[in-house]
């Protein structure tokens, strides 16, 4: 892959998690929508964006309320380990 290929897809990537994250529209009001593409997004920046990345952290914590609101705690557990990490 060409480093301008490359720096287009990172730039992809993080305009795809920063869209998820300051989502406020009609369609995002349902929880499992949103956090189903939360845990979309993370499965596509996992390869690209460092995991100290604020975008990256934001979109777990994002993927975390998502799970309290569907009431998904093993998954909200999850995330919530994830986070904490990325706080330290």
């Amino acid at each position: 892959m060409r480093c301008s290929d490359a720096l287009k897809t990172v730039a992809c990537v993080e305009d795809k998690a920063d869209e998820v994250v300051t989502c406020d529209d009609v369609h995002c009001a349902d929880a499992q929508r949103l956090l189903d593409m939360c845990e979309n997004s993370l499965a596509e920046q996992r390869k690209i964006l460092h995991r100290r990345n604020v975008l990256h952290a934001k979109l777990v914590d994002r993927a975390f309320d998502a799970c309290i609101d569907c009431g998904h705690w093993r998954r909200a557990v999850e995330h919530g380990v994830l986070l904490a990490q990325l706080l330290r």
